[in-house]
């Protein structure tokens, strides 16, 4: 990576010392403590001119396999520009007080006169989108499992994710409650989809 950098910096001072200066910024401890500070006036920068940002935020692998990335990039004309990230331990991966964290790091980076949607994919839990509410944001994340929730219309029955059939078809089903447990209790909308099945089951080559 420190290679790959130098390489191509611009100026006319020789690889080896193109090389040496990305290896001097990248061990200035100085600057580190100052990532922070970088990445929330890049994402202000960013965003003040949106008044309504989508943000996607997943969780992703390292190539060492010992860390994951919690990372955040904001959705903009068909690109999807890294807004925030921080590096775990794979151990960590999950952990809803690093995700609690970030999502407050993000929140204080963006333009708060923006309407804010996040997307996430299955994995996250309930806490994380009661969170995300209570930062005066909304969602759309992909919900399974035995996690429970209830219709307005029937709100005496909650019924598990696995208790509901999601067809080809969008189905809108109404607006309730997603968890029953009080911390992590959230309103929302929902939505029923399944999609088409790949053709990948049982196709891996044997012997």
């Amino acid at each position: 990576m420190v290679h790959h950098l130098g390489r191509y910096l611009p100026g006319s001072a020789q690889v080896k010392n193109k090389i040496k200066r990305v290896d001097r910024l990248l061990g200035n401890t100085s600057l580190h403590k100052d990532i922070p500070l970088i990445f929330r006036n890049i994402t202000s920068l960013l965003t003040r001119q949106f008044s309504w940002c989508v943000i996607a935020v997943d969780w992703s692998g390292y190539p060492s396999q010992e860390y994951h990335i919690l990372h955040a990039s904001l959705l903009c004309d068909g690109r999807s520009i890294p807004l925030l990230s921080r590096i775990v331990p794979s151990a960590k991966q999950n952990n809803s007080l690093i995700q609690k964290e970030f999502l407050d790091e993000l929140h204080r980076c963006v333009n708060p006169k923006a309407k804010v949607i996040l997307i996430t994919d299955a994995g996250f839990q309930s806490a994380w989108f009661r969170h995300i509410k209570s930062l005066g944001w909304d969602f759309i994340g992909r919900i399974r499992g035995t996690v429970q929730f209830c219709l307005l219309h029937d709100d005496e029955r909650w019924l598990k994710i696995t208790d509901v059939r999601g067809k080809a078809s969008p189905e809108y089903p109404g607006a309730g409650w997603l968890a029953r447990a009080e911390y992590a209790l959230c309103s929302c909308h929902f939505y029923l989809h399944k999609r088409e099945t790949r053709g990948r089951k049982n196709q891996r080559s044997r012997g």
